[in-house]
């Protein structure tokens, strides 16, 4: 009996394209993102910052109203995290994705809930580590 596991797999760059994430062009306020909306929701953060974090203390990540943060965290926690995957379900990350750790700091348009900070979380991956994936059953 053969069992399958779905796994993703990462290409990754090398290195962090921006600081900051710029908020989407508009003229009045910004969207309001509810659960129930079918349409319309954010898909990026308002404003997020990533930093190195040398400490070599394990962290976590904490999801709360409308923010994520994210303490000492590997890119293959945060993937983990974002896709709801665990950690021998990701393939073809270079070592430094396991090894170096990251803060992130991220406040959302609204209060979205955890499930949309997880989108929201896999957008900002694509966007600051060039973070490309693909599923596929082994």
């Amino acid at each position: 009996m053969s069992t399958k596991t779905a796994t993703l797999t990462a290409l990754f760059a090398v290195g962090l394209m921006k600081a900051q994430v710029a908020p989407p062009p508009s003229a009045g306020p910004p969207p309001v993102w509810t659960p129930t909306s079918p349409e319309g929701a954010p898909t990026t953060f308002e404003v997020a910052a990533i930093k190195l974090n040398r400490s070599g203390i394990p962290g976590g990540v904490r999801p709360g109203p409308g923010s994520l943060i994210a303490t000492s965290m590997t890119l293959e926690g945060l993937v983990a995290y974002a896709y709801s995957v665990r950690d021998f379900q990701l393939d073809g990350a270079p070592g430094w994705a396991r090894s170096e750790r990251w803060d992130i700091n991220a406040k959302a348009y609204g209060a979205p809930d955890t499930d949309h900070l997880k989108l929201l979380l896999q957008a900002l991956l694509a966007d600051r580590f060039q973070l490309l994936l693909h599923r596929e059953t082994r």
